[in-house]
């Protein structure tokens, strides 16, 4: 059974249109295809600006240039390292903001 949609990554290159509430950010295919606007889905009651050298998964509808939707886009570098079952809140620079471990949250802590 075919497929009418294309699944990949592209790295962010930090611009980020916001338009009516949305984020259109820009960036470069794996392959080196440009995009200069997709469509960035987040979900009600969270919002972030994603960073340069972020990698987002997109995904092409259709294989229409105008339908093409990225999900995520960390910067692998600035990620934290976590214990196993521990989430982070951190900001643009690596710097964890919000800590949450099985015992209790702390805030403001540097990674």
């Amino acid at each position: 059974m075919g497929s009418d949609a294309n699944v990949t990554r592209m790295r962010l290159d930090g611009g980020v249109q916001h338009k009516e509430g949305q984020q259109f950010p820009s960036g470069k295919g794996m392959a080196g295809e440009r995009l200069p606007r997709v469509h960035r889905v987040e979900p009600h009651g969270f919002t972030s600006h994603p960073v340069a050298g972020g990698i987002a998964t997109i995904l092409q509808a259709r294989s229409n240039r105008d339908s093409v939707y990225a999900m995520g886009g960390a910067n692998p570098a600035l990620i934290p390292s976590l214990a196993q079952g521990g989430t982070a809140i951190y900001d643009h620079l690596g710097n964890v903001c919000l800590l949450y471990t099985s015992d209790a949250a702390d805030e403001g802590l540097g990674v």
